[in-house]
């Protein structure tokens, strides 16, 4: 058989493969962090919102933005205060259950949950949001990111070069009024 045979094969074998399975701790420790992060919506507990936030997300950011880890998430903490304050959270559900699983080529597990939020703002009416949430395992710990808009794709892949050849989806917004 020839290289190209060869590297086709193993290419076609891999792509058979299951989905990385989650470890029992790493399951359990993904459960607690989302029901946190689920309580934290609901209490408007805006540091443990940014808290979730990946790591190198949150230097990238800070590093455009000229400032530190910290003075970004104090200001984030503040622009989802005031967000919070314009608008009522009607609905916020994450479902696990319904999760696909994986790991990039260099080597960070994720997994892909979708989730639904419906609020009403203050000045446009009730809105209706279904995109995926993101976590992803780093350092032992896992993160949390809601999978939206390109732009928020773009910093992901930025920070997280492995997620280039993921294909991750995308959100969509309805007005309902």
């Amino acid at each position: 058989m020839t290289a190209a045979r060869l590297l086709l094969a193993a290419l076609i074998v891999a792509l058979a493969l299951p989905a990385a399975a989650l470890t029992r701790d790493q399951s359990a420790a993904l459960d607690a962090r989302l029901s946190a992060f689920e309580a934290a919506v609901r209490t408007s507990d805006y540091a443990v919102m940014v808290d979730v936030m990946p790591p190198r997300i949150l230097e990238g950011l800070a590093a455009q933005t000229g400032t530190s880890v910290d003075r970004w998430k104090a200001s984030f903490q503040s622009m989802l205060r005031q967000s919070f304050e314009e608008a009522t959270l009607l609905e916020f559900s994450m479902t696990p259950e319904r999760a696909t699983t994986g790991a990039t080529g260099d080597g960070i597990e994720y997994a892909l949950i979708p989730t639904k939020t419906q609020i009403v703002m203050n000045a446009v009416g009730r809105i209706e949001s279904s995109a995926h949430t993101l976590a992803l395992f780093d350092g032992g710990r896992w993160y949390l990111m809601r999978l939206g808009d390109p732009a928020q794709m773009a910093e992901l892949r930025r920070a997280y070069p492995g997620f280039a050849a993921v294909d991750l989806p995308q959100g969509t917004m309805t007005f309902l009024d």
